[in-house]
């Protein structure tokens, strides 16, 4: 469903398939810890992450919370922050786009990441805190919260998107 949104947007760049993807959703943080060590790989294991050149989205539940990994759907921030790394994992196909700026890339990925929403390609969504913008600019985008940060990314990516088609809309 998420590429299948994705797709009218992804016509601006050529596709080149490079095989599978793997998101792997841990049940806890030391669960991932293992995961990583066993496999060489770095970062915050808490921070859900994807590594492009593996092909591989990583996700781990808050807590070793038997609640949470029993419930008969995903909590909601699990299910936005699976859309997010899914879009970086779509991204590997497409080599412009894998090549775009980090803050395209995140605004990329947050656009295709509602919450409380059933459809993946509305945006803006609602967690969006739009009242931080009048404030924020590129310069001092650190001092905002994380949720307003990936907003503000991915509300320049939907305007440098919509006003240039282009394979480097980043540019406008």
């Amino acid at each position: 469903a998420l590429q299948q949104s994705q797709q009218k947007a992804l016509t601006r760049w050529k596709k080149s398939s490079q095989g599978e993807f793997k998101v792997i959703l841990f049940e806890s943080p030391l669960v991932a810890q293992q995961y990583y060590l066993a496999n060489g790989l770095s970062g915050r294991v808490d921070t859900p992450r994807t590594f492009t050149a593996q092909r591989l989205a990583l996700l781990v539940l808050p807590a070793d919370d038997r609640l949470l990994a029993e419930l008969p759907s995903p909590p909601q921030t699990i299910l936005h922050d699976f859309r997010h790394e899914a879009s970086h994992l779509i991204s590997c196909d497409y080599p412009e786009l894998l090549a775009a700026p980090k803050w395209f890339q995140e605004g990329w990925a947050e656009m295709w990441a509602p919450l409380n929403s059933g459809d993946v390609s509305v945006w803006p969504h609602a967690h969006d805190l739009h009242r931080w913008f009048e404030q924020l600019d590129w310069n001092n985008l650190t001092s905002a919260p994380a949720e307003v940060r990936y907003s503000f990314m991915a509300h320049a990516a939907a305007l440098c998107l919509q006003n240039s088609a282009d394979s480097q809309p980043w540019m406008s």
